[in-house]
């Protein structure tokens, strides 16, 4: 039991939860989920149309190409890492409402 603002008693089952609400909860989770997919795709297809466009200029092998594959690598590797950060936000997000729901049993 607890007593809302006007004084009155109020039964638990109808008392807000103030710090979180499952179904905002469930959106961002789920956001987060579509987004890393969305990320990785994208970073993927914009290495292969680099690399792709990189080999129809020109196939020398001079220090410009060398920069130029190190940058393509580099934003493959940072579409993976916003993957994995994305995802783990989502399972964390996940994980801990199945503790907050096991923790009130």
């Amino acid at each position: 039991m607890s007593i809302n603002q006007e004084s009155e008693i109020v039964p638990e089952s109808e008392v807000d939860d103030r710090y979180s609400s499952p179904t905002k909860l469930l959106r961002i989770a789920s956001w987060s989920y579509i987004l890393s997919w969305v990320m990785l795709a994208l970073s993927v297809i914009l290495f292969v149309g680099r690399v792709y466009l990189q080999f129809l200029d020109n196939w020398n092998l001079d220090l410009i190409f060398a920069f130029n594959w190190a940058f393509y690598l580099s934003s493959l590797v940072g579409g993976i890492v916003w993957f994995v950060v994305l995802q783990a936000i989502s399972e964390g997000i996940y994980l801990w409402m199945d503790i907050e729901e096991i923790s009130r049993n």
